[in-house]
């Protein structure tokens, strides 16, 4: 296995060689030529008579998550942790109920992606 893959940028067409150590400390690439988010390119596989096959890439999950919304989550439930730990009660605040409502949406399209990830077979235990 590699310990570097081939990223490319959609636009400029830049390409480059990432590790994977460097996408664990700063996560998706973006393009130092143009700013965009660069995509992970298909690895080759040289089989024993030495033809080269492009290995089929997993489907990539489109996550879109506004910055400044996903800010205010987390907030959110730092505050609703801090009066848990507390024993404090939460009173909802005007817009809580929206930002709330987005975490479960984004916990759903989280487990939605895991389950089409890695499917398993036979009955959850309740």
């Amino acid at each position: 296995m590699s310990t570097s893959r081939t990223w490319q940028c959609p636009e400029c067409g830049h390409m480059e060689k990432i590790s994977y150590d460097w996408l664990a400390e700063h996560g998706r690439p973006v393009c130092g030529q143009c700013d965009c988010n660069m995509k992970l390119q298909p690895e080759a596989s040289v089989t024993a008579d030495g033809e080269v096959h492009a290995v089929t890439e997993p489907e990539q999950y489109p996550l879109r998550i506004d910055h400044a919304t996903f800010r205010r989550q987390r907030q959110l439930l730092l505050k609703i942790t801090d009066l848990a730990q507390r024993h404090q009660p939460y009173t909802p605040r005007l817009g809580d109920e929206a930002l709330l409502n987005g975490l479960l949406e984004l916990t759903d399209a989280i487990a939605d992606h895991a389950r089409n990830q890695h499917p398993r077979s036979g009955r959850r235990r309740q």
